[in-house]
């Protein structure tokens, strides 16, 4: 099969729904072994991922302790990790002055701090396998600030910043 991802492992985090939704199935449609994350699964999700052979588990993005436990798990299971894939977000509206603090910890933590913790996790695994790749969903919205959300620009810009500084190491 032409782009075959056969003996690959691939973790995705934000998996429920969207673009890591289509992730874990694209890659799994891939031979890839797939473990996907989140903080709840959707029915309809859950249908589409065990007829794809996907191993969902729930896992909070922002918890270090889930997070790595999760990459563990798909490590013990197969011996490799390839591939991560981080699509958590969340988005909140409103101006600064506007927006509890409550909302953006949850807005950071999902959006960047979650990023952080994959890699953190994740990197020592690849480096075991002999290397592998890191995607984090981002928005055009880190590089383009919108007035309506400037937290969720903040979080993505964030992200952005983390995904160029991982690059170099």
């Amino acid at each position: 099969m032409a782009g075959s991802f056969e003996g690959r492992t691939v973790v995705v985090l934000g998996s429920a729904t969207g673009i890591g939704r289509a992730s874990a199935l694209w890659f799994a449609g891939r031979r890839a072994k797939v473990y996907a994350g989140d903080i709840e699964l959707i029915s309809e999700t859950a249908s589409a991922f065990r007829e794809a052979g996907i191993g969902f588990f729930k896992c909070d993005a922002r918890s270090g302790d889930q997070v790595r436990d999760m990459i563990q798990l798909a490590v013990q299971a197969t011996g490799r990790l390839d591939v991560l894939v981080y699509s958590a977000g969340i988005e909140v509206v409103g101006q600064i002055p506007d927006v509890s603090e409550e909302d953006w910890d949850r807005c950071l933590d999902t959006n960047f701090k979650g990023a952080y913790l994959a890699a953190k996790f994740a990197i020592p695994q690849m480096a075991r396998s002999g290397g592998g790749t890191i995607v984090h969903i981002a928005s055009n919205a880190g590089i383009l600030t919108r007035s309506a959300d400037p937290v969720y620009s903040i979080s993505k810009g964030a992200m952005i910043a983390l995904t160029k500084s991982l690059a170099l190491c």
